[in-house]
């Protein structure tokens, strides 16, 4: 029997140790990541009890295939923040504040760089932060997940800030008055304008931060520059352009919209689970189109020109449209005639006439059986079977798996594609030739494969793999991770920048584990985008990993060498591997 707990708000209480009471008879059990207890230690029609405190007891009858749902009070568990400084080092006598519940507390870490939250409800998030100026600075937000869980936070013992004065010039050394300039500083980004001395001021900027910014010109993209805060600098000199009169400025503007596509046949009919290929600027992205046969990109900008191809079972066009307005929408015509049957049926009356002769002659009598199977199956294939469909599902719930990795193995190549969000994909069929087997893998599944037996449409399922965690957020750069106890568990991190060096920190403790980098999304992880893979560990460690990522996205796998695991990582910033600008 399975029982679900969670706490008053819904939130499912995991990794939660819970009391039962069958008959006298007391036992204790963990929840799952779901808030899931499997409960076995009754018989149908007993009673049972449960509790996490024993003020607050809950009863249920024990009925094998339901599943109750239990509300309770979330237990009181004790949080440990580790304060960690630029030097990486934990740092004594940093004043932090936390606010939580409509609480705000200060305190004061200890002589060994850590701050203990007592009796916080679990699941409740914390805010931390500090204060410089009456100002919230080194702001982070962490959930409470178990009792004793650490949580690493960046804080700053004595704070040093400093004023960055920014000019903005041409390619002479010419001032730039009355300039629009884009800065980008901690999490937040704005504009400001440079006054009569082609000047901007920034103040309160923390000493070894790093600013971008970027001239804004009416019709063009400049690129972004990037500075870093130091004591003692009394100029950053910022290189543009002047911008040109209105009536000269383009139509294209620096922000980025919509364009929609509809893909139609002949008599304007939409066609759906199509690929779009479409082509902007030095970017190329496939969309599916969904049912009503239309598909977005989102990160076009207003002048750009597109190029659309699309190539359905042999029928081709592309067509070339100018970004003007957000959310244009745009039609695509597909033709797609239907031969006149007078055409094809001549032909086909000559080939059944020859047949019926060629079956009443001493040569096909004496034809071997097995090259009339042969040639049947051959024809099956080829003129039945045009394409090879697949949906792939999960095993319990049948639900869609979505960017699972479908590979078409031939006796002489391998044919690999993804699943759409309906968990579909297809595969045109090769003529006078026959796969030998398909597999299906998908992160968090057990792999499949099976021979290949001919056929159009595949329906395949899949079982999730409960030894491997994947987390459904994407964490910014500098979050703590802690395990859960899984064996393999995902995670990904937005890094801000599609290509960098980062570090990351991690403790193993006495158990071995391991540290893999993918670039992309966990959906995305194949060996194919490893971009770091470490030793088995033990302990503390620091590597320094690589990355190249188009979304600016990478995925973290640590891998335990036993069946649970116990460890605890914090990624670092990222910095770009390419040049600074600073002129």
């Amino acid at each position: 029997m399975k029982i679900k707990f969670t706490d008053v708000n819904g939130l499912d209480l995991t990794n939660i140790e819970f009391n039962f009471i069958v008959q006298e008879r007391t036992s204790v059990h963990v929840s799952n990541n779901e808030g899931i207890v499997e409960f076995f230690d009754a018989n149908e029609g007993d009673e049972v009890v449960c509790y996490i405190y024993g003020n607050d007891k809950h009863q249920f009858t024990y009925k094998e295939g339901q599943v109750p749902v239990i509300k309770m009070d979330a237990p009181l568990v004790d949080m440990i923040f580790v304060t960690i400084g630029d030097d990486e080092e934990s740092v004594i006598g940093a004043t932090v504040y936390f606010e939580y519940l409509d609480k705000k507390v200060e305190k004061v870490s200890d002589n060994t760089g850590q701050i203990v939250l007592e009796k916080i409800p679990v699941n409740t998030q914390v805010k931390v932060y500090q204060l410089h100026n009456q100002k919230e600075v080194n702001v982070e937000i962490n959930t409470c997940k178990k009792d004793k869980a650490q949580y690493f936070i960046a804080v700053d013992k004595h704070f040093d800030f400093s004023t960055m004065k920014f000019k903005l010039v041409d390619k002479s050394g010419q001032i730039i008055r009355g300039a629009d300039v884009r800065f980008k500083e901690s999490d937040a980004e704005y504009e400001m304008v440079t006054d009569q001395d082609g000047c901007i001021k920034l103040a309160d900027i923390k000493v070894g931060s790093v600013v971008e910014c970027k001239q804004m010109i009416f019709g063009k993209s400049l690129p972004w520059h990037k500075f870093k805060c130091e004591s003692g600098i009394d100029e950053y000199v910022l290189h543009g352009e002047k911008p040109p009169s209105f009536n000269q400025a383009s139509e294209k503007y620096d922000s980025q919209v919509r364009m929609k596509f509809k893909l139609v046949n002949s008599k304007m009919l939409p066609i759906p689970n199509a690929v779009l290929r479409l082509e902007f600027g030095d970017k190329v992205s496939n969309k599916y189109t969904n049912q009503s046969g239309e598909a977005m990109i989102d990160d076009v900008l207003i002048g750009d020109k597109v190029k659309a191809f699309v190539d359905l079972r042999g029928l081709q066009v592309s067509a070339e449209f100018i970004c003007q307005e957000d959310d244009e929408i745009h039609q695509i015509v597909l033709k797609t005639s239907t031969p006149k049957v007078y055409f094809w049926i001549i032909p086909l009356v000559i080939i059944v006439v020859l047949g019926i002769l060629y079956a009443n002659s001493d040569f096909a009598k004496n034809e071997p059986e097995q090259e009339k199977e042969a040639e049947n199956i051959i024809a099956k294939d080829t003129v039945i079977i045009s394409n090879y469909y697949f949906q792939i599902k999960q095993a319990t719930t049948g639900a869609p798996v979505k960017n699972s990795r479908v590979k078409l193995i031939y006796s002489d190549t391998t044919y690999e594609q993804y699943t759409d969000i309906e968990g579909f994909t297809k595969f045109k069929a090769i003529e006078n030739k026959l796969p030998t087997k398909f597999e299906v893998g998908a992160t968090g599944y057990f792999p499949f494969s099976q021979d290949f037996k001919l056929d159009s449409v595949f329906s395949v399922k899949i079982a999730k793999n409960d030894s491997v965690e994947i987390a459904n957020d994407i964490l910014p750069f500098n979050s703590t991770v802690q395990s859960s106890g899984i064996k393999t568990s995902f995670q990904s991190f937005k890094m801000n920048v599609s290509k960098g060096r980062f570090k990351i920190w991690a403790n193993a403790f006495d158990l071995s584990d391991k540290i893999e980098v993918y670039n992309g999304k966990y959906s995305t992880v194949s060996s194919k985008n490893l971009a770091y893979s470490g030793p088995y560990f033990k302990g503390i460690v620091s590597p320094y990993a690589e990355f190249k990522s188009i979304d600016s996205i990478i995925t973290i796998c640590i891998i335990s060498s036993t069946p649970t695991a116990s460890w605890v990582y914090k990624v670092y910033r990222a910095e770009s591997l390419t040049p600074v600008k600073t002129k």
